[in-house]
């Protein structure tokens, strides 16, 4: 919805518009303060993970281990992007490779089992529900993306067996909304239901992974795993990270690294994976996501414009180093780590020129000029 027709609706100036009563007074007031210029409102984010509540369970034979994130930013000129980015281990009784699964942005928390789809409350106003005297029920019984819902169906990458996927509605998504007693919505109970489609004789089919999509504009690193590097004693030391995604729409990450060698240049990138799935955190973040499963391949060149990189850095004489990194766009869901490496020279040996060109060791064994010697899941706080 643009900014002019959610103003026409904030002022009342369609009758039709449920939302003109005092009982939606904070309602009018957020929309109120929509403008054309687009600053970030609330970020969401959380991992996904197999739907295992009270309420609902998955029972489906299931695709092994699966590892990602969603998110969901409301921005302030009334728009809402989403996005998901999971990677399957292929590691379990049915194999994901080259499959679709729909994906819906859900009403529910994931503990609930995600109740209906969430749709536009200004198209589609909530109204009381057939089964429940107490409960509410979506109003629109014909819809699409990104018109009415928000959907991420997408198809798992047959090599990479990464599924990734961004939609962005022009409708807005309001803090919290009670249309009568007992039928409420509120942006904390939100989440992101991956459905098993692929086991479906019709429809979406059941509903698999969840995302409870939480309130939180950064996340932290924590361990993934460490190597020894090359002529060290000790694994490197990471004191403290964090990523913030910004109102200004900017993505910052702050690092505080220690034990590693005094004075010396390492590179490190945001990557695209969890540490711990399939690839000790995968390829680099790209910020097209059109370069996704194509990274530094044509048209997606690997430079620090295209992806999102946390350093090169220098440490100093004591083997330290703080600082912040900073991509002047929202990034996506994709951003789920941060690996520090190694610089090594044509003899295997630390590069003090910064090069990394790699090569073979005194023993003929070949070596990698940029090793990774630390990987940090970046998690919510």
């Amino acid at each position: 919805m643009k900014f002019a027709a959610i103003l026409a609706l904030a002022t009342g100036a369609l009758a039709a518009d449920p939302f003109t009563t005092n009982k939606y007074e904070d309602t009018l007031v957020e929309r109120r303060q929509l403008d054309e210029c687009k600053e970030v409102l609330t970020v969401q984010q959380g991992p996904f993970a197999y739907m295992d509540s009270s309420e609902y369970s998955y029972t489906g034979a299931g695709y092994g281990t699966v590892k990602g994130r969603g998110q969901l930013i409301r921005y302030t000129d009334g728009s809402t992007t989403g996005s998901i980015s999971l990677t399957f281990a292929n590691d379990g009784a049915q194999s994901p490779l080259g499959q679709t699964f729909n994906s819906h942005l859900h009403r529910g928390t994931c503990e609930s089992g995600g109740g209906q789809h969430y749709q536009d409350l200004y198209q589609c106003p909530y109204g009381p529900s057939a089964t429940s005297s107490c409960g509410c029920a979506n109003s629109c019984t014909e819809f699409n993306s990104p018109g009415q819902e928000m959907w991420f169906t997408g198809t798992v990458d047959s090599t990479s067996g990464r599924l990734v996927e961004e939609t962005t509605a022009t409708w807005f998504i309001p803090e919290h909304v009670e249309f009568f007693d007992g039928c409420e919505q509120d942006i904390g109970d939100l989440s992101i239901v991956i459905h098993d489609t692929p086991a479906a004789s019709s429809g979406s089919g059941a509903k698999m992974l969840c995302v409870d999509l939480e309130i939180e504009d950064q996340t932290k690193g924590v361990k993934g795993y460490a190597n020894i590097p090359t002529g060290e004693d000790d694994e490197p030391k990471l004191k403290k990270m964090t990523m913030t995604r910004t109102e200004e729409g900017s993505t910052e990450i702050k690092v505080n690294w220690q034990k590693l060698r005094d004075e010396f240049t390492y590179p490190s990138h945001v990557h695209a994976e969890p540490c711990t799935v399939v690839d000790n955190g995968g390829p680099h973040y790209v910020r097209d996501i059109a370069c996704v499963n194509n990274e530094g391949g044509s048209g997606c060149p690997a430079t620090a414009e295209t992806e999102f990189w946390s350093g090169p850095f220098t440490t100093n004489r004591r083997g330290k180093f703080s600082g912040t990194f900073e991509i002047p766009v929202i990034a996506r869901a994709g951003a789920q780590s941060v690996v520090l490496h190694d610089c090594l020279d044509a003899n295997c040996e630390p590069d003090d020129t910064g090069a990394c060109p790699g090569g073979t060791d005194s023993s003929g064994v070949a070596c990698s000029g940029k090793p990774r010697i630390y990987c940090a899941d970046l998690v919510n706080k």
